[in-house]
């Protein structure tokens, strides 16, 4: 029976959108008022959207460099500038600048903290709005923290690390074009524990103020410009690390073999299943495996796309009509009984540098998991920086492919191994995601190390869990409590 035969039995509660199918052809006729004339495409359907979902929690967040106008920055350069912005983070003007000719550029706020912050075990963010250029030209993105000196005259020992330098921070940006501006701050986040000591270092326990530095590597014509927000101190209320395997597309091997597999330990899984109107019940999963991989062995269903996951299809849709693909999405998971699809994933090539579809993913979901194919190099880490806890960035939430042949050709504890993924998450007291497709299918070296992985974090329960999605998410709201 075709998928979408198999779905459309349990999708009657999707007449309270008005959905029909008239010819095969799916027809959206919206219910009054969500997407008439002059309304927002920001007004979520009855069903979908995240209002019953609970945010990931930020909790007892510091400031350590307040940037926010031009005039909170000692020595500002020429090109600093604060500018009108209906966006804007802070009032009314954001902070921005261009920058060109590798020239480098400091930021260091007015004055240190009276009260000196221990940032041991948090992480390290600063909020940024991507602008033209910047994906093309940016050379560096450096924080640093100082427990000595002043802004004025910093010391010489601190700790820092440039993102960009071990890894290309310039992959990590909304806007990855050279004449549009994101259409979002977003945060960039670094765990304290991946910061490098530069002479003696600064005193974790005791820092006073922080400072960004950047620079453009064209000596040309090149510029790239961007908004700057405050640098701030994330505590991180967990005292292991995370590990939380997830698996795309709805394919047999995940209900068959992924899920048993886990299930020896304990242990659930997150599915992204994309398209359901085309996988489940057609080339992937029956219905009734969907809901006994929920029911019987605990995993979260989360949410990828409806029927196809074409950019130039979505990039063409409007405001509404992403929301209501979305929405369909969730009406499923609602006529099924499944919960977790507040939850979603990035698909194909609708990544998180799709500002098209920023709007409804933001209205949509709490969370979108960013799939990395390839592992980076940072020593022997594969995330650049590492994916702290709470997470950096919940709209990119980065997770590495489990099966790419980095991992499977070393060996579970080789050089650049998908174990080093599992370490730094509990050097860091972060949060590892790795993804599968149908790798797990046969007998091979993808099984391999993926059931040494597991053999591995068995025996490593005092410093890592491995969980779901929203189980994790409801550790940092217990561990906060």
């Amino acid at each position: 029976m075709g998928a979408a035969v198999n779905l459309a039995e349990h999708l009657i509660a999707a007449e309270i959108l008005g959905f029909e199918r008239r010819g095969g052809a799916a027809v959206s006729s919206p219910v009054p008022g969500w997407s008439a004339s002059g309304k927002s495409s920001d007004v979520a359907p009855l069903f979908g959207g995240r209002a019953n979902a609970k945010p990931i929690p930020y909790r007892g967040v510091r400031t350590l460099a307040k940037l926010q106008k031009r005039a909170d920055v000692t020595s500002p350069p020429a090109t600093l500038t604060d500018v009108a912005d209906a966006g804007a983070m802070y009032g009314t003007t954001e902070l921005r600048f261009a920058n060109s000719g590798f020239t480098a550029l400091s930021l260091f706020p007015v004055a240190a903290l009276t009260t000196p912050v221990d940032v041991t075990g948090g992480s390290i963010r600063i909020w940024v709005r991507a602008g033209p250029g910047m994906y093309s030209f940016l050379n560096r993105f450096e924080l640093r923290l100082y427990s000595a000196g002043s802004p004025a005259a910093p010391s010489a020992n601190y700790h820092g690390l440039d993102l960009h330098a071990v890894a290309g921070a310039a992959g990590l940006l909304a806007s990855q074009s050279n004449s549009a501006w994101a259409p979002r701050w977003q945060p960039i986040t670094i765990p304290v524990a991946s910061l490098v000591g530069t002479g003696t270092g600064a005193t974790l326990t005791a820092v006073t103020y922080a400072s960004f530095h950047t620079a453009s590597w064209d000596s040309g014509t090149g510029t790239f410009r961007m908004g700057v927000g405050s640098i701030e101190f994330v505590p991180n209320p967990r005292s292991k690390g995370a590990v939380i395997f997830t698996a795309d597309d709805g394919y047999p091997s995940h209900y068959t073999y992924m899920a048993p597999k886990l299930a020896e330990y304990g242990w659930a899984g997150v599915a992204y299943v994309s398209a359901p109107d085309v996988v489940i019940g057609g080339t992937g999963m029956t219905v009734q495996q969907l809901k006994n991989l929920h029911d019987l062995f605990g995993w979260q269903i989360a949410s990828q796309a409806w029927n196809n996951e074409q950019s130039t299809v979505w990039d063409a849709m409007s405001g509404p009509q992403r929301t209501e693909a979305w929405a369909k999405v969730r009406l499923m998971q609602t006529a099924l009984g499944l919960y977790g699809g507040h939850d979603g994933s990035y698909f194909s090539n609708v990544t998180p540098s799709d500002n098209a579809v920023w709007n409804e993913v933001r209205q949509g979901f709490r969370s979108m998991r960013a799939y990395q194919g390839s592992p980076a190099a940072l020593g022997s880490y594969p995330i650049a920086g590492g994916e702290p806890s709470p997470p950096g960035d919940p709209y990119l939430l980065r997770s590495i492919e489990g099966a790419n042949g980095t991992f499977t050709s070393a060996g579970y504890a080789g050089t650049k191994s998908l174990k080093a993924h599992f370490d730094q998450a509990e050097a860091t007291k972060g949060l590892a995601i790795v993804t599968y497709h149908n790798d797990l299918a046969s007998a091979g070296a993808a099984r391999n190390v993926f059931e040494a992985a597991l053999a591995d974090l068995d025996s490593r329960r005092d410093a890592l869990e491995v969980l779901t999605l929203d189980q994790y998410v409801e550790s940092l709201y217990a561990a906060a409590a």
